[in-house]
This record gives structure tokens, sequence and C-alpha cells, in this order.
């Protein structure tokens, strides 16, 4: 290393980095948006209403229009599973569903 390369200034984001607490801050927060990042799409896919979605996941419908919309900037991981596991519930339900149809 020259010199010339400790004289350099530190960007904001290496001084963030470069704090502990702070850089313990932004990694929960980057978590919640990649768990929102992974969501958005599995809720576009869904065709189930988004009421009956809420219902089965626990949380208001509020909370699940604001993650489709993008309104949401993050969620806990506990939110995150509890809606795939109503995502999973209502795929397993609809297999079921389509078996018993093709039964007939």
């Amino acid at each position: 290393m020259s010199l010339k390369e400790f004289d350099k200034p530190l960007s904001t984001y290496d001084r963030i980095m470069n704090d502990p607490k702070r850089r313990f801050k932004f990694e929960q927060e980057y978590q919640k948006l990649l768990l929102i990042k992974i969501l958005i799409p599995l809720l576009e896919a869904c065709k189930v209403p988004v009421r009956t979605l809420a219902e089965s996941a626990g949380v208001s419908l509020t909370v699940i229009q604001d993650i489709k919309s993008g309104k949401k900037e993050g969620i806990s991981f506990s939110l995150f599973l509890s809606i795939l596991k109503a995502l999973g519930d209502h795929q397993r339900l609809l297999k079921q569903a389509l078996n018993l149809d093709q039964e007939l």
C-alpha cells in the first residue's frame, strides 16, 4: 500500500461500516428489506384474495396491501414466515381441490 491510499478520507458508507453498532443496525434493516424483495413477487403471483391471505397469516389487510404496493420498507422475519405459511397453505388447498375435481 502506498501512503496516498492512507490519506484518502473514508466514504460515508465506510465510516458507518467501521462502527459496530451502526453496522449491526444497517445489516438488520438490509435483511428486512431483502425479505420484502422476496415476498413481493410471491404476493403478485398469488391468486388468493388479499383479505383471505391476511386472515390466514394473522395480520391486518393493510399490512399485506402495503407490502404488495411497496409502501412497507421492511418486515420482521416472523411476519415473513407467517405470510409464507399462509401462501403455502393456500397453494396446498388449491392443489387438493384441483385433484378432487379431476377425480370426479
